[in-house]
Order: structure tokens, then sequence, then C-alpha cells
């Protein structure tokens, strides 16, 4: 098994904000990780200018690198990885994508079709529209951690589908994963919740969201 970096890098959602991953970056620190965060600006660039936003970032680290990413943070990483396959293959040891819509965002596409909403929301929100699938087949030990909460259809009836209340379950999914598993939850709170913190933790360390010593005494 490949050693694991002690730097795991932190790319947010579109809100910009510390507040939806500082939980976890706390629970990395305490299991001995630094966690640095990368931030980029949703409303002035494209998804394509933030994975190289974030390229040029990741090239200021002298060692691999492990990344957690939060919502659309996770769409950036996975152009990243589509379109600087081989830096990636180098460079960045596991990545766990936490509620992320690589396959575009159908909640998105609806919103875009109002007049302005693009100026509001921004060019990121513009690329997730198209509902393109942004992770392509790669070597990448990629891990996906999705909500699906029962109060969904409730609280947003514009996705009919299995959802988070933004993400849709099938957004989240692409046969380019090494892992996929989904967690009862809301978009929001998915990044602050103490399982999927320690499912986040555990893919790091291992590169897979099995626990291996449960595995082994069965």
């Amino acid at each position: 098994m490949d050693a694991c970096p002690s730097l795991v890098v932190f790319v947010h959602g579109m809100e910009r904000v510390r507040l939806f991953l500082g939980p976890l970056a706390r629970r990395f620190r305490e299991e001995g990780f630094h966690t640095p965060f990368f931030s980029y600006s949703p409303r002035r660039n494209n998804v394509s200018q933030c994975a190289e936003l974030l390229v040029d970032y990741l090239r200021e680290r002298d060692s691999s690198v492990s990344i957690v990413c939060f919502s659309l943070g996770g769409v950036i990483c996975a152009e990243m990885i589509g379109t600087y396959q081989e830096f990636a293959m180098n460079a960045v040891h596991r990545v766990v994508f936490l509620g992320s819509p690589i396959n575009g965002s159908e909640l998105a596409k609806k919103v875009s079709r109002i007049p302005g909403s693009g100026l509001i929301f921004g060019k990121c929100f513009l690329d997730l529209a198209n509902s393109q699938e942004f992770l392509p087949q790669s070597s990448a030990t990629v891990g996906m951690i999705a909500g699906k909460s029962s109060f969904a259809r409730v609280c947003n009836p514009f996705l009919k589908e299995e959802n988070d209340i933004l993400v849709q379950l099938r957004e989240t999914q692409s046969e380019a994963l090494t892992e996929h598993v989904s967690v009862d939850t809301n978009h929001w709170a998915l990044p602050l919740r103490k399982d999927a913190h320690d499912l986040c933790i555990r893919f790091i360390k291992t590169g897979s969201f099995i626990d291996q010593s449960t595995e082994s005494t069965l």
C-alpha cells in the first residue's frame, strides 16, 4: 500500500465559505494531517479556469497531496483530473467528493432558464447547467460520499429522482469512481456529519470506504 501523504487540500463549494468543511478539516488535523484550503471564485471563473487555478496551487506543493471537495469543489477537481491527467497521476494521491454533481446538475439547468441567473450565480453555475460528465476514466483513486434526503421531495419538488435537496443521486455516480457511498442527509449537512467524516478519513488513509478491520472479523 502506498504511503498516505500528510497534506490534504480542501476545496469549498459555491458558497466560498469554510463553514461546511471546517469541522471535517479539524478531524483530519486531529489525525495528524495538514489541511490547507484552496479558494476560487465560482462567479468570476468557469469550471475549466478554476481547475487550472487548482493545478497552479497544487504545483506550489513539494509533495503528493490528497484532496477533499464539497459540492462544486468536486466538479472543479474532477475537471482538473480529466484535463491534467499526467499531472494528477503524479501529484494527487486520493480524492473524496462530498455531494458533488460530477454529471452536471438538473437543478442548475432548470434555474439557468430564469433570465439573469447566470449573472447572479456565475460562470461555474452555467457550466453545471450543461449537464456534462466532468470526471473521465483515469488512474486516480476517487471516492464519492453522496447525500439522499427523505424530505427532498417536500423541500425541492423540482427534482423528481432521489436527491439531497440540491443534487440528485445519479448526478454523483460515475464508472470513473473507485467507490460510491450514500448517507441519509441533506446537501448542507453532509460535510458536517460524523459518519461522513469517518468515511472520508478512512478513504484518504486506505483508498476505501470499507472498514477493513470489520471485514477481517467476519
